[in-house]
């Protein structure tokens, strides 16, 4: 029995708190996150507002990837991509993830986790925006395309 204990996504994981979408690997290999369609004008934040808007800030205007790993400041700082271990020792750890919904809307959203194949729980924020910069994952299309 193969182990992996060097990735953090090693299984589709489905969103149980928000239903908001899943994580899973896409047909180019990539672990993407695939969106349900929101709600219009969906924009919640639950939690510790100010310490997930800043990982949640940073990922719409840093990232080119779908799947991203957070540690909260001023700024946060991205400790990696779908392939980083959860490690909290040294404090929280949020998950980022944006991807288009069937509907064409973009959907991003950011919440602690605590585990590896974990989208995570309160505190967390989601926004029907994309990310700034193109993706280079392959895992949705970007919004100026």
């Amino acid at each position: 029995l193969a182990a992996f204990s060097n990735a953090a996504f090693t299984a589709n994981t489905s969103d149980p708190n928000w239903n908001s979408g899943t994580v899973a690997q896409h047909s180019n290999g990539n672990w993407c996150f695939f969106s349900e369609p929101r709600p219009d004008n969906t924009i919640f934040c639950m939690g510790n507002p100010e310490e997930v808007t800043s990982v949640l800030t940073a990922h719409l205007q840093t990232a080119t990837t779908s799947v991203n790993y957070y540690k909260p400041g001023s700024p946060a700082v991205r400790l990696g991509g779908p392939e980083l271990p959860v490690d909290t020792n040294d404090g929280n750890v949020y998950l980022c993830l944006t991807g288009q919904a069937s509907d064409g809307k973009y959907v991003s959203k950011c919440s602690l986790v605590t585990s590896d194949n974990e989208i995570g729980f309160t505190p967390g924020c989601e926004r029907l925006e994309p990310q700034a910069n193109d993706v280079t994952d392959g895992c949705y299309a970007n919004s100026s395309a």
